[in-house]
């Protein structure tokens, strides 16, 4: 028997990731698809999830967190001067297959927020929050890609 046919004696063994190593390994991949989709459409995205054209100011979580349920999700916030409303608009067009939610009367944000205005549209786990704290202020897009398994 010729020694290219011949099988090592040495098994296999995988090396085992540490939990560390899948959020980092999670946020490559995220940075890859994100360029990989907002250069396939005309829509900006953030891990697949679309952005306001008109957000300014834009920064994403260097990592990923989890929320109250243990999902690793990954954060993007930005600002735009446009209205909620505009904003919403933009949202139901460029992302329809989600639902809708008033955050006005959510606990979430009406304990952090006394006069809070905005809206939540959510698909799955994965949501894009559209708020306003004071009726000067710019309005803030929260978008929440969850789901990264860690």
């Amino acid at each position: 028997m010729s020694t290219s046919n011949r099988r090592s004696k040495r098994p296999c063994r995988r090396k085992r990731r540490s939990g560390a190593a899948w959020v980092a390994l999670s946020s490559a991949l995220l940075l890859v698809g994100t360029a990989t989709i907002a250069q396939a459409a005309d829509v900006r995205r953030f891990a697949g999830l679309p952005i306001h054209p008109a957000v300014t100011r834009d920064s994403v979580d260097p990592r990923l967190h989890t929320d109250a349920l243990g999902h690793w999700c990954a954060h993007l916030s930005g600002h735009t001067t446009a209205s909620i409303e505009d904003v919403a608009d933009w949202y139901r067009k460029n992302w329809p297959e989600t639902s809708e939610t008033n955050i006005t009367h959510d606990g979430a944000y009406e304990s952090a927020y006394v006069n809070i205005e905005g809206l939540k549209f959510s698909l799955g786990i994965s949501s894009v929050v559209i708020y306003r704290i004071t009726p000067q202020a710019p309005t803030i897009i929260d978008i929440y890609r969850c789901g990264f398994s860690g």
